[in-house]
């Protein structure tokens, strides 16, 4: 997850209704602190449970990560599913499908020796796709902690893969027979490299690569974790043994200082560590509540689910997906004709879930933006432009340069944050129990959505709105015109 959070208090006059940059914190994931750049341990090749590709690590941290990448038209996203089983001591095979570009994907792995890997795909599509993006294999590699020990990495000759490494130490080299559509580094990113199986479009037709990995200095082939761990035949597993009703070990005892949720005053931040008014250190341990769960449990079925949250050991809730347009009803109703109000009836779901947690000791965390879609009728400017021809809009992204979007935005958290709880008779604003809001989900500049407003995506409103700003803020802080605009 990236979000920003923002830390709820008390400021007579004021409303967290605009970009309150003041009050941004970040959430790094514990891996940021796993992936030291100091290891002990030898290197590992192996398969990776999760898609059937490549992973080159050492000492737990990964210095190559591969995904399968697919793009339709400008951009838009074309995933493939894929489903990996291992077959045998280090025999794998991967079966994937791509609806959107209308192919299949078939893979057969196995371990040629203790320093090489080998895969043999087969795609085949039912008809040709023209005029996409294309895809194939994203590699990622951790330049920043294992660059100095292996150098820059490094393009085959004509489109055959890439190595990286040196020649009297430990080296790894990919490569494909036949050569890929293209093999190229991301905007130029050594730490980003991309094999296309296709490029420009999906001819209809088999093709057939096959792909070695071969590796060698302090480098060895190992085992999947479930080939570790031990093959089990998952299919004769127990189900339902844990009652979703209750909790193996009943761990409320830990919350019962708190209740109600609360009672030590507003969180705030003091030297760095989160307190709150009363001096009380502050610290968490949540978990989500999302969509239909938020709107579609019966009263009774939510005061038992917070105490069996209680049970578990969380402390903290928090709601997502509450505005998503894929959630019917959500905060704003059963499929309204806008999104410029919010539903008394949805309001009071989430004013009981808040009066059921904090009595348990928990403590809520809202998010004020997650998948809201804009409606014609929301008059939003440039609604057409961002639509492109649907009937919803996606806010993400653009809501950095339309104003309308971003009043829209306020508007919501103005209402949202002054609704006042029919069950503790509290302004979600007023509330030490809510301690956190998440004022907009995934949505940035830089990795997610900055590129739908770049010169090729056919927005010319937006764009010019945002080359405008990208300009001024590159005059006002001296960088060069040409590449500040560059969202990538």
């Amino acid at each position: 997850m990236q979000a920003s959070l923002g830390v709820i208090r008390r400021i007579p006059g004021k409303m967290f209704t605009g970009k309150a940059r003041a009050f941004f914190c970040f959430i790094f994931p514990l891996g940021c602190l796993l992936s030291s750049p100091v290891y002990a341990a030898s290197w590992t090749a192996n398969v990776d449970e999760r898609n059937g590709l490549p992973v080159l690590s050492k000492g737990g941290g990964a210095a190559v990560s591969s995904d399968f990448v697919f793009w339709k038209k400008n951009w838009a996203w074309a995933g493939v599913s894929t489903e990996f089983k291992v077959v045998g001591p280090y025999e794998y095979s991967i079966v994937g499908t791509n609806q959107a570009l209308n192919f299949s994907l078939t893979g057969r792995i196995k371990k040629a020796s203790n320093q090489q890997l080998v895969w043999e795909f087969e795609l085949n599509a039912a008809n040709t796709t023209a005029d996409v993006i294309g895809g194939g294999i994203n590699f990622a590699l951790d330049l920043t902690n294992f660059g100095s020990e292996l150098g820059k990495p490094e393009l085959l000759p004509d489109n055959r893969g890439w190595s990286w490494g040196r020649s009297d130490g430990t080296r790894v080299e990919m490569r494909f027979e036949p050569p890929m559509s293209s093999v190229y580094f991301e905007q130029g990113d050594r730490s980003d490299i991309r094999a296309f199986f296709y490029k420009g479009e999906v001819p209809a037709g088999h093709r057939h690569f096959v792909a070695t990995l071969n590796v060698s200095g302090d480098v060895a082939v190992g085992p999947t974790i479930a080939e570790r761990l031990g093959l089990d035949n998952t299919t004769a597993w127990p189900t339902d043994t844990l009652n979703w009703k209750t909790a193996p070990v009943d761990l409320s005892f830990l919350n019962a200082p708190e209740k109600p949720a609360g009672k030590h005053g507003f969180l705030t931040a003091n030297k760095g560590k989160l307190v709150f008014e009363d001096g009380t250190p502050a610290r968490f341990w949540g978990t989500n509540l999302t969509a239909y769960a938020l709107f579609g449990t019966t009263r009774e079925e939510v005061k038992r689910q917070a105490h069996r949250l209680s049970e578990l050991g969380f402390n903290l809730v928090r709601f997502h997906h509450h505005d998503s347009s894929w959630v019917v009803p959500n905060i704003f109703g059963d499929r309204p004709l806008d999104t410029r109000n919010l539903s008394f009836g949805m309001l009071e779901r989430l004013d009981w879930w808040i009066k059921c947690l904090e009595d348990e000791g928990i403590y809520v965390w809202l998010d004020l933006e997650d998948g809201r879609q804009f409606k014609f009728a929301d008059h939003i400017d440039g609604f057409n432009e961002i639509s492109k021809g649907k009937l919803t809009a996606d806010l993400k992204g653009f809501d950095y340069v339309n104003n309308s979007i971003e009043r829209a935005m306020q508007r919501f958290n103005e209402a949202y944050l002054n609704h006042r709880n029919a069950f503790n008779g509290l302004a979600y604003r007023d509330d030490p129990g809510i301690v956190a809001l998440l004022l907009t989900n995934e949505n940035d500049m830089t990795h997610h959505f900055g590129n739908a407003l770049l010169p090729d995506k056919q927005v010319p409103q937006h764009n010019a709105l945002y080359m405008a700003q990208a300009e001024a803020f590159a005059t006002e802080f001296g960088l060069p015109k040409d590449r500040t605009w560059r969202s990538w």
